[in-house]
């Protein structure tokens, strides 16, 4: 396995799900059955939980507990490899406030990345399930406030090819 083939089988797997919406706005109809096993709760977590688990790359932790984005958010923050600058098939976490966020925040996954104008930042489109009640995509330029951080999984296979990991004080 590469990365390259993590990043296709995900993404494929993502971009199967584009236009899944919910029956009424009420994170309910197939979003719920599929990435919530039932539950009517906010589901981007579920979706990504979902994608991954299709792809053959279970995320790690508790998949019952970490379809809220603070505990996805936390198994990640200590297994995975947390990048400076995003990559496709990266996961990435935005703050409370973002248009998509719930009360811990919102998660998506990373379809393509372009540099900006100036190679100053980057464009960022992602594929996110539960915003605006489907699973659709979203541009981001990387400067957005509302980005907290990006997550490469599975971390064993990083080849170094394109991937920074963030650097961080051991003191």
């Amino acid at each position: 396995m590469d990365r390259q083939e993590v990043t296709a089988s995900v993404l494929n797997y993502a971009r199967s799900q584009l236009g899944v919406t919910e029956l009424t706005g009420n994170n309910d109809g197939i979003p719920a059955e599929r990435y919530m096993q039932g539950d009517k709760l906010p589901w981007c977590a579920g979706f990504v939980l979902w994608v991954f688990r299709q792809a053959g790359y279970q995320l790690p932790g508790n998949q019952f507990k970490d379809r809220a984005v603070s505990e996805l958010e936390t198994q990640l923050s200590l297994l995975a490899c947390e990048l400076e600058s995003p990559v496709p098939s990266a996961l990435i976490f935005f703050r409370k406030g973002h248009s998509s966020a719930g009360p811990s925040g919102h998660v998506g996954i990373i379809e393509d990345v372009k540099s900006a104008k100036g190679d100053e930042g980057f464009l960022i489109t992602t594929i996110e399930g539960n915003s605006s009640n489907r699973v659709k995509r979203g541009r981001y330029d990387s400067s957005n406030p509302f980005i907290k951080g990006y997550y490469l999984w599975p971390k064993d296979d990083i080849d170094g090819t394109y991937t920074i990991p963030i650097q961080r004080d051991t003191k």
